[in-house]
């Protein structure tokens, strides 16, 4: 499974199974650091193992930029509403 920065993923296992996420940052092969703008903020994104994911949708990075524009508060804001179209 190829995940990019900016691309929608929901949890498969842990805690927040079934969540949607957006991936902030590639950590490593195996990791990534993602946030929903309410449990998980911008400040604060979850580390999880690539395994424990599975891919909505690609091709975000574009959209995650334009997410990110502004304070921190905002871009959590703008995460939140963006990610409702993916529950």
């Amino acid at each position: 499974m190829d995940i990019q920065t900016g691309d929608i993923v929901r949890a498969t296992a842990g805690r927040d199974k079934n969540k949607v996420f957006i991936v902030t940052e590639i950590v490593s092969e195996n990791l990534i650091k993602i946030c929903d703008g309410v449990s998980r903020k911008i400040e604060k994104p979850k580390l999880k193992k690539k395994m424990h994911v599975s891919k909505l949708s690609g091709d975000g990075r574009r959209e995650l930029e334009e997410l990110l524009k502004g304070t921190p508060g905002e871009a959590d804001s703008h995460i939140r509403t963006y990610l409702k179209q993916f529950k």
